[in-house]
């Protein structure tokens, strides 16, 4: 949609990520993600860690339920979604407003980890696009989209 901001973030996953099944029977995942940017200091002509921004995460329908299934507290995630503003008041009254990401596409960052990719046996299912929740495969189904797993073997490489 125009005007949105879109953002990729790359980091790490501070702790497991949260899911859920909405009201209406749509599968969620939230997680925080904490980015670092590397700093060159010309004084000690070493690289630092500059400052870490934190940013919740979330993630409905299969991405959501893949979330669940793969990631882990601590996995180099790269995150591409929709930079959200929201409001909201607190119980003492005092409003606070928060900046989330809602995400479209997660993934390991292959620059740190190697992954297999696992497909299911029918492949075309995860090539349908989640438009509805009445589209979607009951909770008590097992996920039937791609599965990455680590692989330290190739990691080592």
């Amino acid at each position: 949609m125009a005007g949105e901001t879109y953002l990729t973030l790359s980091g790490n996953l501070t702790s497991p990520p949260k899911s859920g099944v909405s009201r209406s029977g749509v599968h969620w995942t939230r997680m925080r993600v904490a980015s670092s940017s590397r700093v060159f200091d010309r004084g000690t002509t070493e690289w630092r860690d500059g400052e870490t921004i934190f940013l919740d995460v979330s993630c409905w329908r299969r991405l959501a339920e893949n979330a669940a299934a793969t990631l882990e507290r601590g996995d180099r995630v790269l995150v591409i979604g929709r930079l959200r503003q929201r409001s909201y008041e607190d119980q003492q009254g005092v409003r606070h407003t928060v900046m989330e990401l809602d995400a479209d596409a997660i993934g390991p960052d292959l620059g740190r980890v190697a992954a297999r990719l696992s497909r299911p046996d029918h492949a075309d299912e995860g090539d349908q696009p989640d438009e509805s929740p009445e589209s979607q495969e009951s909770p008590e189904s097992p996920v039937s989209a791609p599965v990455l797993e680590a692989v330290p073997e190739l990691a080592a490489t």
